[in-house]
């Protein structure tokens, strides 16, 4: 299209000079102008022009709607381009949101995935951490065991030490009443006999150093129905040995109450029997605990 324009200026150009030339006084050394032939000229020329013009403007013409139709082909096959390469930005767009979205549900179950790890790790710790203080609750209890085991075993041996001292004190020999020539134990006197024995202890001063012995008693009584108590308290020892030295206690220390019962006064003797009191309330509570222990096991086997 620019060489056909370029080639028309041309042509357009060279007549123009050629007219200048010919047939004006422009040019300095243009040949002299005949008025004849200047007209015959003219004639030739206009019949030329409109030769030249009858043939030039359809094919120009032609060459003006061939040019548009080439121009409207080309806007189309561009049309066509740029339709394909929106489709294919399109086609990218809906790849990269593919993608995008792709990444996004990734992100998504990485997400899932590191709060599901937290929330384990945490419960880990949390289980760690109750382990630990069940750890140091079982340490503590059995700690506590250990410490109530000791305690325990130093008061029956208190309570053993306070027996021995009694037996060592009861087996004493001495002279039954009427009996000069005979020499007993107090554990196996007659009640008469005992009655008599604690009546010259209390009242003869040839016996100081036993009285202040037997006057020691009823302290001692309280001292040892104290340490029963603590044992039961303590929940180590079975209702078995509560038992047994409730037995001994029993033995050795409240029936023999009765014997000097009228050389202590009244305070220690109502000691005595809120302490007697509740040793029986112990051994009872023992067994109705061993009662209630054993049905409880019954029904859950």
């Amino acid at each position: 299209m620019v060489g056909i324009a370029v080639f028309c200026a041309l042509v357009f150009a060279g007549l123009c000079l050629y007219y200048a030339f010919r047939f004006t006084n422009f040019f300095p050394y243009a040949p002299p102008i005949d008025e004849a032939s200047i007209s015959k000229l003219r004639g030739d020329f206009g019949v030329m022009g409109d030769f030249f013009g009858g043939i030039l403007n359809p094919i120009l013409a032609f060459s003006t709607v061939l040019l548009l139709v080439i121009s409207l082909r080309v806007q189309i096959k561009e049309l066509r381009a740029t339709t394909r390469e929106i489709a294919a930005a399109t086609d990218a767009h809906k790849d990269q949101v593919k993608i995008a979205k792709l990444q996004l549900d990734e992100s998504r179950a990485n997400l899932q995935v590191a709060q599901e790890q937290l929330r384990l790790s945490k419960e880990r710790e949390k289980n760690a951490q109750k382990e630990l203080k069940t750890s140091r609750v079982k340490k503590r209890t059995e700690a506590n065991k250990l410490a109530r085991i000791e305690q325990s075993s130093e008061l029956i041996s208190t309570l053993d030490g306070y027996f021995n001292h009694l037996e060592k004190l009861y087996s004493r020999p001495i002279k039954p009443s009427g009996r000069q020539d005979e020499l007993k134990s107090l554990q196996s006197c007659k009640p008469q006999d005992k009655m008599d024995f604690y009546n010259r202890i209390f009242t003869d001063h040839v016996y100081i150093g036993l009285k202040r012995s037997y006057l020691q008693l009823p302290n001692i009584f309280i001292a040892m129905s104290d340490c029963l108590t603590e044992i039961h308290e303590l929940g180590i020892v079975s209702i078995h040995t509560i038992e047994y030295y409730r037995t001994r206690l029993d033995s050795m220390c409240y029936q023999e109450l009765p014997y000097f019962k009228p050389y202590i006064d009244e305070r220690t003797l109502e000691a005595l029997s809120a302490k007697q009191k509740k040793v029986i309330d112990i051994v009872v509570d023992s067994y109705v605990s061993e009662i209630l222990n054993t049905n409880t096991d019954s029904q859950v086997t």
